[in-house]
């Protein structure tokens, strides 16, 4: 229900969002909420497939989804399904999903130990898992040192170096901004770190 409605929402709002006639000077705002709703839309979609769980379990590093039309595709159709949903929480891991697609010991080994803590049989869900530390090959480390700290470092440091040059921008206006202008400024400038 949560995904129907996500993409009901997101669809309608990229539906007006096309019908906009929106001026010049707010092209990059036009562009960035079309981006987002239609991102939302397609996260809405994956909830609508699948939900995940994440787990560390016999020195692994799992994901367990279940989903209602997770099981209706092939299996071959629903790992990339799942792999899709998980790619979609940061765009760079897209390029480290087929290695988080477990050999079968590893698969049948975090599956044993996802049916005993979850209390649940292994036709209820899907399992990916990466080792937590594999001498021989990619592990949970090497996702964590090569992709998730590179990339969010890289993603918090465009934010700062962003939100100081916009904050410059701002004050070199000075006095020409109206009060309620700067005022609302400022209470964007914090919404923004706030979200971050």
């Amino acid at each position: 229900v949560l995904g129907v409605a996500g993409m009901m929402i997101n669809g309608l709002l990229i539906f007006h969002l096309t019908l906009a006639n929106i001026g010049q000077s707010a092209k990059l705002y036009y562009y960035s909420c079309v981006i987002s709703a239609t991102l939302s839309f397609y996260t809405a979609f994956l909830v609508m497939v699948t939900v995940d769980a994440v787990l560390i379990v016999d020195e692994a590093l799992g994901g367990v989804f279940y989903g209602p039309l997770l099981f209706f595709f092939p299996p071959w159709v629903a790992d990339y399904v799942a792999m899709s949903f998980f790619a979609q929480i940061h765009t760079l891991w897209q390029r480290y999903m087929p290695y988080l697609v477990p050999d079968e010991i590893l698969r049948s080994k975090v599956a044993a130990s996802v049916e005993r803590i979850h209390g649940t049989n292994a036709t209820e869900f899907h399992v990916f898992a990466v080792r937590v530390s594999d001498k021989k090959g990619f592990d949970a480390v090497d996702l964590a040192v090569y992709d998730i700290v590179p990339s969010f470092a890289a993603s918090y440091a465009l934010f700062a170096v962003a939100a100081v040059r916009i904050r410059e921008a701002l004050r070199s206006f000075g006095s020409t901004a109206s009060t309620r202008t700067a005022m609302m400024q400022q209470r964007f400038f914090r919404a923004q770190i706030a979200q971050v």
